[in-house]
């Protein structure tokens, strides 16, 4: 908290044990123990009234945390972890707690297996955006496309400009039409969990855009460790689409576009957050390229 937020995380962290009362008693709830996470603190709690298990999720303000909020409210549990209550003053959340809670990438290991869950998952949930939302469109997350050339110069170097250039012009083609897709926008291996015998989506970014096949790139270029491992990422990558196309019925072209641009940008993500170049994003710029030229 304290090395993303600086002194505002500092004083979020001294504040938590009175904040996390204020919600206990908000809730009537008891507080349990703290999942070993980073970006935000969560943790398990129960509900007093029935003894229901239940999560409390909370930051310090957050860009990211209306977004996540209004695709909860969107999906309303179809597909994903059902919102219970939340308090967006106070930038918190309560969830049902999902049972064991393994993520995707955890369980299971065949691929294709959990490319088809990841599928049928997105077509689950994914539905039109709500007349009144506040989520960035992916034409907002374009104009790092901008701030790239304006930090690094026409040449764009370390990035190709060409890479660059097409990849702002697949957001401009593809991103824009007349019905807006409410999405995840981060929806990728760890970001699924199993739920009993099911399984369902947490952590949404809450974006929208007019092509349902944006939801795909994520999952695409994920896990980071499987892909930097594997022995041929563009067949892997091109088996990946073709299962996502057939259950979303969307075209593969789009969805291989989408990963490439996607990537770009993520590489972008990567050099402006630490001001030096992620080898491992940087790496798979290629062969989403090279998938990316063979639909097109």
């Amino acid at each position: 908290m304290v090395s993303m937020h600086g002194a505002t995380g500092h004083a979020w962290c001294a504040n938590l044990p009175h904040h996390l009362t204020t919600l206990s008693t908000l809730w009537q709830v008891d507080i349990g123990d703290a999942f070993p996470l980073s970006y935000n603190y969560v943790c398990r709690a129960t509900r007093r009234a029935d003894g229901l298990p239940v999560v409390i999720k909370t930051c310090p303000k957050s860009n990211e945390f209306p977004g996540e909020l209004q695709m909860l409210r969107h999906y309303a549990g179809r597909g994903a972890v059902p919102l219970l209550a939340a308090d967006e003053e106070r930038y918190a959340m309560l969830l049902a707690y999902v049972a064991p809670g393994t993520t995707l990438h955890a369980r299971v290991s065949d691929d294709d297996t959990a490319t088809t869950i990841a599928a049928q998952l997105m077509h689950q949930s994914i539905s039109p955006a709500p007349l009144e939302h506040t989520m960035p469109h992916s034409n907002d997350w374009a104009k790092g496309f901008t701030k790239l050339q304006t930090k690094l110069g026409p040449d764009c170097a370390p990035f190709m400009q060409s890479d660059v250039a097409w990849a702002q012009q697949i957001f401009h083609e593809l991103g824009n039409g007349h019905t807006n897709y409410a999405l995840h926008g981060d929806l990728h291996h760890d970001n699924i969990i199993q739920h009993g015998s099911e399984w369902v989506i947490i952590d949404p970014h809450g974006v929208v855009c007019a092509d349902l096949a944006f939801e795909c790139g994520a999952f695409l270029r994920n896990p980071h460790d499987v892909l930097h491992n594997h022995h041929d990422v563009v067949t892997l990558t091109q088996r990946r689409i073709a299962i996502m196309s057939e259950i979303l019925a969307v075209p593969a072209q789009h969805i291989a576009l989408w990963n490439f641009a996607q990537m770009v940008l993520s590489a972008w993500w990567c050099y402006e957050d630490s001001g030096a170049v992620d080898d491992n994003a940087m790496a798979l710029i290629a062969p989403f390229r090279t998938v990316a030229q063979t639909y097109h």
